[in-house]
């Protein structure tokens, strides 16, 4: 038996269905949710000349022995949910501490552990200018970009690019306003966005060229084993652009995939530069079937392919991964004994439709299915 530590947000489906899968295998799983800070978590960390060490208390139950698991999967780090009463003025400082307090957290766990992914990696990953100079060096096709707040500079690369750029940013968020949810996909960039100067000057984004695609391929790789699927994303004209922009109830065909050797051998190369040994990979392939790179996410989520086509073996293959602490993972002919379906048919997953605490303390707060990104 292995004893495995899921650091993740509160409302995804992705640990629960883990750590029920790996449950079920017998072995020990502890969640732990950074978002739950402030209202029912609290951690210290100890430093002399001698020794250092971490204990979480939870609901005023205290918690050590963190230097005790085998695995530790970093999926989602998340933010401390600071009261609501907080001055405004304080909230902005003690929003800027704790980010400094949870960086630094998990560095203090279990030092013998096998970490997806580890922790440097994790937060070097997260640039996506450098893994765009990475896959550049390593061979991989890349879209022409510029990454900038300075507005000449937009001007001048729209201008060489004859108007055919997108517009991306860092970091995907959401939000609710006005009554209407608004998300930051990517999106075409026209003429008259370019007259936004002070808006342009005060957020940084990227710029790419705009290529012409046949479809979109999303590549979740573990170790050394590939799960790709084929995106038909050009069906649809809301998804053309991000596949993840569909309207609602609106589905992507999606089929199995090969990723080329040679693609998947710069993948894992990529990965290495970068310290990580978890990623989703997101190519577009142009009319002449050329790969290009778009990014990786070191911590992208996985399962909504399964959810949407049982024939790929997601769930069991990172349980899997997870259980053999190999960087080198690769699947084999092993058979296939957790399905995210059977997740779905469980009295666990009742506990998290249902937005209650699950038997481990994790909160869970929303109610269906799980997220892309």
């Amino acid at each position: 038996m292995l004893k495995f530590l899921i650091i993740s947000y509160p409302h995804d489906a992705h640990p629960e269905s883990v750590a029920w899968a790996l449950r079920r295998n017998g072995h020990e799983v502890v969640l732990l949710s950074f978002n739950d800070f402030c209202a029912y978590l609290s951690a210290s960390i100890s430093i002399d000349n001698t020794a250092c060490s971490l204990h979480f208390k939870h609901q005023g139950k205290l918690h050590a022995g963190l230097d005790q698991f085998d695995v530790v999967w970093l999926h989602r780090i998340g933010r401390a949910q600071l009261p609501d009463d907080l001055h405004a003025a304080d909230r902005e400082l003690a929003d800027r501490e704790w980010i400094s307090f949870i960086t630094a957290i998990p560095h203090f766990i279990s030092a013998k552990a096998f970490f997806a992914n580890p922790i440097l990696g994790n937060q070097q990953s997260k640039s996506k200018a450098l893994q765009l100079q990475y896959a550049r060096q390593i061979g991989l096709n890349i879209p022409r970009t510029l990454i900038s707040n300075d507005p000449q500079a937009v001007q001048n690369f729209f201008d060489a690019e004859n108007g055919a750029v997108i517009f991306k940013p860092f970091n995907f968020s959401t939000w609710i306003g006005e009554g209407k949810h608004y998300s930051t996909y990517t999106s075409p960039v026209r003429a008259e966005h370019l007259s936004a100067e002070k808006s342009i000057a005060a957020c940084p984004g990227i710029y790419q060229q705009h290529i012409r695609k046949k479809y979109e391929v999303r590549a979740t790789i573990m170790g050394h084993e590939c799960i790709a699927a084929r995106l038909m994303s050009q069906e649809h004209a809301s998804t053309s652009t991000d596949w993840r922009a569909g309207a609602a109830g609106q589905t992507i065909a999606t089929d199995p995939f090969v990723l080329p050797a040679q693609i998947r051998g710069q993948c894992i190369a990529l990965m290495e530069r970068l310290g990580i040994v978890f990623g989703c990979f997101d190519f577009m392939v142009t009319e002449d079937d050329e790969f290009v790179f778009l990014e990786v996410n070191e911590m992208g989520q996985f399962l909504w392919m399964e959810e949407d086509d049982p024939q790929f073996p997601l769930l069991d293959t990172f349980v899997k991964f997870l259980e053999s602490r190999n960087p080198q993972f690769q699947r084999g002919d092993a058979g296939v004994r957790h399905r995210y379906a059977d997740f779905r048919d469980s009295p666990e997953y009742v506990l998290h439709a249902q937005g209650d605490k699950n038997p481990s303390g994790h909160n869970v707060r929303r109610a269906q299915g799980v997220v892309t990104e």
